[in-house]
């Protein structure tokens, strides 16, 4: 036994009760114990045996061990279990099988503190593990999602559209966050909100660039905790929010505008939040330049560059779509070709440049009586401009053909301090009534306001109405 005791790899150490009178057990003292026992706590034998366990390792006591022991004696069912124990100069954790001996118990335990710090290692890890997984499938969800917003914004056919369409896409990137997105003005160079979503905390909605500390520097700006006093002026109540972020949408060299987000927990715009956020604001920038670049090109291509307003080649391909609408609503269409009286003198007078600001003049009336009549107004040509007026009968026509003749004769350009008088010749034309195809009608229209200038100018023709079925 004793050759047991002292070659065993467990600490093994045996007990006696120590009662009071009245029978209840306050103590317990050491019988027995081996010198792994006497390496695991220690202490030698002589500091063991005949003394008591209370005195010598008093941390049983505030443990709740000693209790534990007392259950074992009274009854009678063995104890195992695993602690940790800081006391007396112990620092580990021990694995204790406790049985009752008689009047007391024996006690066989060993240090475990290497397993215990392998398992915590091992759920450490397998946490890390478990956190940057999640992490990978929130990335693959991002980015499903950012590829998701990709494809709707590229498949938009204005600035417009896109900004609705982010309004949708962008929440579920960034849930808990309320957003807006902000556009620059061409005109007055102010920043205005087309989009917002989530709560708005009365942002402005409109400011100058010098109110956001994002576009004054280029760069995102984030807000929070301490760094309040650098909120940007344009963000309405900061104590509704733990963080904000600003993202200046830049591309081509020129800033676009702002998104502009913010959460009522930081957590919300973490950094990896912000990192997407800004890849989020560069896709937006590119969407918007792309999309402002192809208006652009789709305005000068069908628009006028001196008068802004149609030019020939968007009449060619719109007056056989409008022909053919009216043809399936059995609507008339009218036409108006007009012709500035003796524009070559205002040439020879006052220059090209001259030329080019009455045409700028006369082409701003006509779009604005156009705009009144929902009128396609286009430059046809030199000084000849044109009118399509979807629904307008004859008379209607020669009526508006009428108003605008005398608005030319009221017309008054100042050019350099130089008043130009004008008036203008004009020949109207109607479908059905001089034909069936637009050309036609506008060949007729055209025939009339020849007429109408040979016959002495400042006048309107119409057009004589043809007897043949086709023209």
């Amino acid at each position: 036994l004793s050759s047991i005791l002292n070659s065993s790899l467990d600490g093994i150490m045996a007990f006696e009760a120590i009662r009071d009178e009245e029978g209840k057990i306050i103590d317990f003292e050491w019988l027995l114990t081996n010198p792994t026992a006497c390496t695991l706590v220690g202490k030698s034998e002589s500091e063991l045996i005949g003394n008591r366990l209370l005195e010598v390792i008093r941390g049983n006591a505030s443990d709740g061990l000693f209790d534990e022991y007392v259950k074992v004696v009274k009854s009678g069912k063995p104890l195992q279990t695993e602690f940790y124990y800081q006391h007396e100069g112990i620092d580990s954790w021990f694995k204790i099988i406790a049985v009752k001996l008689n009047n007391g118990f024996a006690v066989t335990f060993s240090n475990v503190t290497a397993l215990k710090e392998s398992e915590k290692a091992l759920q450490q890890a397998n946490q890390e593990l478990e956190k940057q997984i999640n992490t990978l499938q929130q990335r693959n969800q991002e980015m499903l999602l950012l590829s998701e917003m990709s494809d709707f914004l590229q498949t938009c056919l204005t600035v417009e559209e896109a900004c609705l369409a982010i309004a949708d896409l962008i929440q579920p990137l960034f849930p808990g966050c309320d957003g807006s997105l902000f556009l620059r003005n061409s005109v007055s160079t102010q920043i205005e909100k087309i989009v917002s979503w989530g709560k708005d905390f009365n942002q402005q909605q409109s400011f100058a660039v010098e109110d956001c500390w994002g576009l004054r520097r280029g760069r995102s700006h984030w807000i929070h905790g301490n760094r309040l006093k650098l909120c940007c002026n344009h963000i309405g109540s900061i104590h509704f929010f733990a963080g904000s972020l600003c993202i200046p949408l830049l591309a081509l060299g020129k800033t676009l505008g702002l998104l502009y987000l913010s959460a009522e927990q930081e957590e919300f715009l973490r950094p990896d939040k912000q990192q997407l956020a800004r890849m989020v604001g560069e896709q937006i920038a590119s969407v918007i330049a792309n999309l402002q670049l192809r208006a652009t090109l789709e305005y000068q291509s069908i628009r006028d560059p001196l008068t802004g307003l149609y030019n020939r080649r968007h009449l060619d391909v719109s007056l056989p779509k409008v022909i053919e609408l009216a043809q399936q609503q059995q609507q008339p269409v009218g036409i108006i070709m007009l012709d500035i009286d003796y524009f070559r003198s205002i040439n020879n007078n006052y220059g090209h440049e001259g030329g080019d600001y009455v045409l700028q003049s006369v082409g701003k009336l006509l779009q604005d009586i156009g705009t009144e009549s929902n009128a396609l107004v286009c430059r046809y040509g030199g000084e000849e401009i044109t009118l399509i007026l979807s629904g307008f009968n004859l008379g209607e026509t020669s009526n508006l053909a009428q108003t605008i003749r005398q608005a030319m004769a009221n017309l008054r350009v100042d050019y350099n301090g130089l008043e130009i008088n004008l008036t203008a010749s004009l020949g109207v034309a109607c479908f059905p009534d001089h034909g069936y195809l637009g050309t036609s009608v506008l060949r007729e229209a055209d025939k009339a306001l020849l007429h109408a200038k040979e016959n002495g100018r400042n006048q309107v023709a119409i057009a004589l109405q043809f007897n043949s079925p086709l023209s």
